[in-house]
């Protein structure tokens, strides 16, 4: 039995590679699998097999303040307490923005199951719940950038 896969993710490429690992296993045993994703990462997307579904991210509107000291030019560094500070925001406005890609495709070639990334988890289940489906949390995440890679660092 076939089973149509709609993955949800952030835009970093840090879970969407995690999330292509097993889009590409799910594609492998036979599923129909789309990924909702920015055209950073359609080529991703497609390597696994699956179908893009692409949507206009925020991330690249998305502006930190600027870090200052009394008296001083901003630096355009953010403090880590910062970061802490607004990512949820920054993350619920992209999850906003991937709402009606969601909808149009399943309202089109339709889903079994939603499966979503944590960091997406309000504006996935609002939409999982409005479709009937089923929802399955996943934290896809590697610590990886293309000069470094965490599991070669590890011991086997």
């Amino acid at each position: 039995m076939t089973t149509r896969v709609l993955f949800w993710t952030i835009p970093a490429a840090g879970h969407v590679t995690g999330l292509c690992v097993i889009a590409a296993e799910l594609v492998a045993r036979g599923h129909e699998v789309a990924v909702l994703t920015t055209d950073d990462h359609v080529s991703a997307v497609r390597r696994a097999g699956a179908e893009p579904v692409a949507y206009p991210t925020t991330w690249d509107r998305a502006t930190a303040p600027d870090a200052t000291t009394d008296g001083e030019e901003p630096t355009g560094e953010v403090p880590a307490g910062e970061v802490a500070a607004w990512a949820p925001l920054v993350m619920l406005s992209e999850a906003a923005a991937q709402v009606p890609a969601a909808r149009a495709h399943l309202a089109g070639r339709g889903a079994d199951v939603l499966v979503y990334d944590t960091t997406t988890r309000v504006a996935a289940r609002e939409v999982a719940h409005a479709h009937g489906l089923p929802a399955v949390e996943l934290f896809c995440s590697f610590a990886s950038t293309p000069g470094f890679r965490l599991d070669e660092h590890l011991s086997p």
